[in-house]
């Protein structure tokens, strides 16, 4: 597989003063072989993957710091986004 995007794209995810990846999906961690146990966060990770978005994945088991109180949401460069659920 290639990768069609142009620079600006991969770019515009990684923090332009520390290069850090600006995406953080915050779902529970992996179990039982599986990325995700719960549907709505392997949904999210997939989603994430087939469109080439670099992304950082933080396992957690507490959602009460989520916008919606329930995992998956992303963080994009400071913004908290819940899942659409």
């Amino acid at each position: 597989m290639t990768d069609d995007r142009p620079d600006d794209v991969v770019e515009a995810y990684r923090d332009r003063g520390t290069g850090e990846t600006v995406i953080k999906l915050y779902q529970f961690p992996s179990a039982f072989g599986m990325p995700n146990v719960s549907p709505f966060c392997m949904k999210i990770e997939t989603y994430l993957r087939m469109v080439g978005l670099e992304f950082e994945t933080v396992p957690t088991q507490m959602p009460n710091k989520a916008p919606k109180k329930k995992l998956p949401y992303i963080v994009d460069n400071g913004r908290a986004i819940p899942d659409s659920g």
